[in-house]
């Protein structure tokens, strides 16, 4: 006798009794499978926990020497990320994530003064709690 299972809908139900097991790959949800020959529900592969990548820690030197690059150029090309991220023994990709970081720094350090010369205040004054003494 072929079992239905519980979340095939009243369309599907007579496709099922039909063909069989053929239905119940298809209409399997994706994690579960129905197996031929014993109808158990088993997961089909194994899920993994992505692990998340360690935070880089630049050291006094690395940091020099890309803030000195991002003095002079703020959009380096391939070439000179490569250049610069071995010249301070880091990756291409840390590299350009930290430009892509510190150009985010500059516009928000911009986007401040630009605050305090229309409001004639200090952003971080403006913040801060009042102290009565």
């Amino acid at each position: 006798m072929v079992r239905t299972p519980p979340y095939a809908s009243s369309i599907n139900i007579n496709m099922w009794s039909v063909t069989g097991s053929y239905w119940a790959r298809v209409l399997a949800p994706p994690l579960l499978q129905v197996t031929e020959s014993t109808e158990e529900l088993h997961e089909p592969r194994q899920f993994y926990k992505r692990t998340r990548r360690h935070r880089t820690i630049f050291t006094e030197e690395q940091l020099a020497a890309l803030e000195e690059f991002f003095q002079r150029n703020q959009y380096p090309d391939v070439v000179s990320r490569e250049q610069l991220a071995k010249q301070v023994q880091l990756r291409e990709e840390r590299v350009e994530v930290w430009f892509k970081n510190r150009r985010a720094k500059w516009r928000r350090q911009n986007r401040t003064s630009l605050d305090q010369e229309e409001h004639g205040t200090d952003v971080n004054q403006k913040h801060r709690p009042h102290c009565v003494n």
